[in-house]
């Protein structure tokens, strides 16, 4: 229910001070602009995340309150669920919407390159390498999140 109320109060927000917040920006170059949308709006993704997972508030109010502590263990020492994971595909997924946003002509030619029909031997090897480190880095039998519906 808590997640619900999170994303209200976004879309709440959104609707409500655009005027506001396009007439502080205005003299703002737009891609500083753009980017800070970005980084607020996954910020808030990742906090309204921890509410999800949370059995309880009171779980994730803890967690949240040790993101800022230095003592004790890390919230952060379950990294190693998929490192080969974090480490290729987040650049990556992150460059094609660096691309997609802010240079289209590129990312234009990037799809002209690869939906070619000479570049499918380069397409099924890419495939067929994120499908292995996908297989190798997630082994462990995991329960799908939404069988607890």
């Amino acid at each position: 229910m808590l997640i619900g109320l999170l994303q209200a109060f976004a879309i709440s927000y959104e609707f409500f001070t655009k005027k506001i917040r396009l007439k502080i920006f205005e003299g703002v170059p737009i891609i500083i602009t753009r980017w800070f949308g970005r980084l607020i709006t996954y910020l808030f993704y990742c906090v309204s995340l921890v509410f999800f997972f949370s059995p309880d508030v009171k779980s994730a109010m803890t967690f949240i309150a040790g993101l800022s502590s230095f003592s004790g263990p890390s919230p952060f020492m379950d990294l190693s669920i998929k490192p080969f994971q974090l480490i290729i595909y987040v650049p990556l997924v992150l460059f094609i919407e660096f691309l997609r946003n802010d240079h289209q002509d590129i990312y234009e030619r990037f799809l002209t390159f690869w939906s070619g029909k000479n570049q499918k031997y380069i397409r099924w090897t890419v495939y067929s390498v994120m499908i292995t480190i996908i297989y190798i880095s997630g082994f462990k039998s995991v329960q799908f999140i939404y069988a607890n519906f």
